[in-house]
């Protein structure tokens, strides 16, 4: 995940410097087998979201990759600093053209497409986010499944 998300951070560098985004990347994650491109894919989505949703209304837009592991699984996070989620949307959001804004641009296919990437892994992804108090993403990889 090291090289990955190195590589995906280089990747989407002029996009960050376009939309006024920091990525925040620890320095070490775990190492997970996986297929590389559809894991690409779930992030590419996220950080997508991030752009869209994750704006600071103190203008200082930063969303940081982090990880950690239990006993069972690789977790990462995805976690910007937006307007955040309310609770009740926690579980649409990942439904298939579902959007929060429909004045923003987009299909509403992202989300749904990292949960089928993580279903995939036979992992979970879920939300924790309040109004007003940014959003963390999670991807959960089963260490049984991918190791």
């Amino acid at each position: 995940m090291n090289v990955l998300l190195k590589a995906f951070q280089e990747s989407i560098r002029n996009r960050l410097e376009k939309e006024g985004f920091h990525l925040v990347l620890e320095s070490a994650y775990p190492t997970i087998y996986a297929n590389e491109s559809r894991v690409l894919q779930a992030f590419e989505n996220l950080m997508s979201n991030a752009f869209k949703y994750g704006r600071s209304a103190s203008g200082e837009n930063r969303v940081k990759i982090g990880s950690r592991e239990n006993e069972e699984e690789y977790l990462f996070s995805v976690t910007d600093n937006g307007q955040g989620i309310p609770r009740e949307y926690h579980e649409k959001i990942f439904g298939l053209f579902y959007r929060l804004d429909n004045d923003m641009n987009g299909s509403g296919v992202g989300l749904s497409v990292v949960r089928k990437v993580m279903q995939f892994h036979g992992g979970r992804v879920w939300v924790e986010s309040e109004p007003g108090k940014g959003a963390t993403f999670w991807l959960a990889f089963p260490k049984s499944h991918v190791g």
